[in-house]
């Protein structure tokens, strides 16, 4: 976890080798996270804090959704500096250069493929209203909805960005920084004129249809229901589709079947089980999470997250 006293000087790195360390993809947001590919997971983030503003930046090495709330009382300004094709927000696709705003305590759900490169800016409303007013930019923070802007960043200022913050990852952040210059306060400017010259906004909701409808009641149901002992045709049912559209929906909008996401999630709900509570056992968190086939379990649980059931639970009493 990283120091939330950050040293205004320098960024802080962490290298990201287990999925519960992305609930710091946004520095203190606690996301909920999932990684959908199997083995050793891998990711980069990098902090800071200057002026009232606090910096994130992740690079993402697998398939990854991030869920939950940003900041409860602070606004964030998010870049995608680069978005492989079939990356989402809100289930919906979104590319390199989109333009995000998220308000305080609003939801926020994305979805990363491998090689992706973000950054966000968390700040109060005051200070965004202060920063817009010093580069002469008219930009009521108030009027900005959660959502993205209508266009892109120009492709020139993306790609500045994008080759400063993938250097920041491979760790040559001191070629970074300049005499009163930091690729931090270069992407809130490039934000703000950019914002203030495209104010109109697309509101980020999970309403939808066609495809992503149904992934969208399907994922509400397993959400709801995935401790229970259902099935396919329960998904289908809940989600008003057929097997067969139901199937194709989750291939052509998350690249997966209905079944390994139910499975994945139970998986994901095992590990936050026992993250919690290291005294329960991996025959209790499977119970809870319904997995019940403890030999299955354990299978399942090492060829995604490269660990057995039991190695999470001993990781948790070594740093008691």
């Amino acid at each position: 976890m990283p120091n939330q006293s950050l040293n205004k000087a320098s960024w802080q790195m962490l290298s990201a080798s287990k999925i519960e360390d992305l609930a710091d993809a946004v520095l203190g947001a606690g996301l909920l996270a999932e990684q959908f590919d199997p083995g050793q997971f891998h990711a980069s983030l990098a902090f800071r804090r200057s002026k009232g503003v606090t910096t994130t930046s992740g690079m993402l090495m697998g398939r990854t959704l991030l869920s939950g709330i940003l900041s409860k009382d602070q606004l964030t300004l998010g870049l995608g500096l680069h978005m492989p094709s079939g990356s989402r927000h809100w289930m919906k696709p979104v590319q390199t250069g989109t333009v995000g705003v998220f308000r305080p305590g609003d939801y926020h759900e994305a979805y990363y493929l491998p090689g992706s490169l973000y950054v966000g800016l968390t700040m109060s409303l005051e200070t965004l209203a202060a920063e817009a007013e010093c580069a002469e930019v008219h930009l009521d923070p108030v009027l900005l909805v959660t959502g993205h802007a209508e266009e892109v960043l120009p492709g020139r200022s993306t790609v500045v960005l994008q080759r400063e913050f993938s250097a920041l990852h491979r760790g040559a952040a001191e070629k970074l920084e300049g005499e009163g210059y930091s690729p931090e306060t270069a992407t809130l400017q490039a934000l703000i004129r950019h914002l203030g010259r495209a104010p109109v906004q697309h509101s980020w909701s999970r309403s939808g249809h066609g495809a992503l409808y149904i992934v969208s009641r399907a994922r509400d149901f397993i959400e709801s229901s995935f401790a229970e002992r259902i099935d396919i045709d329960d998904i289908a049912r809940a989600s008003g589709s057929s097997r067969r559209s139901l199937h194709r929906a989750f291939a052509d909008i998350l690249n997966d079947t209905p079944i390994r996401y139910l499975n994945r999630r139970r998986l994901h709900n095992v590990r936050r089980v026992l993250l919690a509570d290291g005294e329960l056992s991996v025959t209790h968190a499977g119970s809870l999470s319904g997995l019940s086939e403890l030999g299955r379990l354990s299978v399942n649980y090492r060829a995604l997250f490269g660990e057995s059931p039991s190695d999470t639970r001993r990781g948790i009493w070594s740093v008691r």
